[in-house]
């Protein structure tokens, strides 16, 4: 993969290729530090065109032998490139496959000279990419353990079509760690969607999910919404504004 510069001053690694002939599978290397968030993700669809060129990402160690990472869309959903952010625990290279849906869905592979696409790496750096956010804790341990010490001035990115989206990447301690953040909607906003990114080796490769998820109200004590994995939640909650 080619190291690049983009126009806010942050590196990234990217990749072409095709999916050709069907059920073709391409793999690109890059190498990242331990400690890094990185961002990988696939354009395929950079006008949404039709009909729709469906790629699945799947992350590995060096030599292809261990899966760390998988996705199949990004988050939130807009289309069918795909996208997964991955917390680096030891330095080294890293090996990712682009193959179709088709073929991984286990359906008939797919695959001709049209299915042209590139692959990204992103190392993220927070304090240039609007809607990234880090917890605090990386840098100041129980920082933003109470409600009274809630993390604030998130960064927020408004897309085209008008959703205010903001990401929150942090690490949860073993044993009693709590992480509390303050999220302001904008006074026109009707709802609030909550989203985790999926655990394990088929997700965004984190060891486990989070315990449980509360969504306040602005007095710290009254709970809107609760997400809890040890009660088979998805991931997901709305709340109305």
């Amino acid at each position: 993969m080619e190291e690049l510069e983009n126009t806010l001053g942050g590196a990234f690694f990217e990749g072409t290729a095709i999916i050709n002939p069907a059920g073709d599978e391409d793999f690109f290397t890059f190498t990242a530090e331990a400690g890094d968030w990185i961002q990988v993700s696939t354009e395929a669809e950079p006008e949404d065109d039709f009909p729709i060129f469906d790629t699945v990402l799947t992350l590995y160690n060096a030599d292809g032998s261990t899966q760390l990472a998988e996705a199949d869309d990004d988050t939130p959903w807009t289309d069918t490139d795909s996208e997964l952010f991955y917390r680096v625990e030891t330095s080294g290279t890293f090996c990712a496959r682009v193959i179709h849906f088709s073929e991984w869905a286990g359906e008939t592979p797919e695959g001709d000279p049209s299915y042209s696409y590139r692959v990204l790496m992103i190392p993220t750096d927070f304090t240039i990419y609007d809607f990234h956010n880090e917890d605090s804790d990386a840098t100041t341990a129980g920082s933003n353990d109470t409600v009274a010490t809630a993390q604030t001035d998130m960064t927020y990115n408004v897309g085209d079509s008008g959703m205010v989206f903001t990401q929150l990447a942090g690490v949860l301690d073993p044993g009693d760690d709590v992480d509390v953040f303050e999220i302001i909607p904008p006074s026109n906003t009707l709802g609030v969607n909550t989203t985790f990114g999926p655990s394990g080796t088929d997700g965004y490769g984190s060891t486990k999910g989070p315990g449980i998820l509360n969504i306040l109200e602005s007095n710290g004590t009254t709970i809107l919404a609760q997400l809890d994995y040890q009660n088979g939640s998805d991931g997901f909650s709305q709340v109305p504004v």
